[in-house]
């Protein structure tokens, strides 16, 4: 039971972060912007939908006690991390996040924090999150389906903000994405 008020908390923080990002969100100097149809309204109805899914235990396998409390541990672990991957990636983005893809006027790159180890931290903390769910509920439907549908949207976003990160900062850019993978 611990690890779900654990997990529901750092759910409750993650939420928090996001409605402060939308809060302080930059209005204005927007220079160029990509709509997408993967944007944080998307991400969360497919996380709130895994956590629908974790939580009926519809194909939950029929494990020993020992297993599910280990793989419960493991995967509570597992949210905690990426909720503090994502904070801290929100810390360091500050007002260069964007609902959608875009560069404001004064955008600078980031590569510093999680930025040092992930171009794009913020999705990796969220992919890392639904498997951490699926370990915690034991429920492999999830883990499927964070690694057919989740992923590849989130690889598609990426290689989008890529693309204009790209056009934007030039050889600054390609330097950071040669020392830096996309997620992890």
């Amino acid at each position: 039971m611990i690890f779900y008020l654990i997990s529901g908390g750092c759910l409750w923080v993650l939420l928090s972060a996001i409605t402060i990002n939308f809060v302080l969100a930059r209005r204005s100097g927007i220079i160029k912007e990509q709509k997408s149809i993967v944007d944080t309204a998307t991400m969360l109805l497919f996380a709130f939908l895994m956590l629908l899914i974790a939580n009926k235990r519809i194909c939950a396998p029929a494990l020993g006690e020992d297993i599910t409390f280990y793989l419960a541990l493991s995967g509570t672990a597992i949210i905690i991390a990426g909720t503090i991957v994502n904070i801290s990636g929100r810390l360091v983005l500050k007002e260069n996040w964007g609902n959608q893809i875009r560069i404001y006027s004064g955008h600078r790159l980031i590569t510093r924090g999680v930025y040092r180890y992930s171009r794009h931290p913020l999705y990796a903390s969220i992919i890392a999150m639904l498997y951490g769910l699926a370990l915690l509920y034991s429920n492999p439907l999830v883990f499927l389906l964070n690694t057919v549908i989740f992923i590849p949207f989130m690889i598609v976003r990426a290689k989008q903000e890529d693309r204009m990160l790209a056009e934007t900062f030039g050889a600054e850019y390609s330097e950071y994405k040669k020392r830096t993978r996309m997620f992890l």
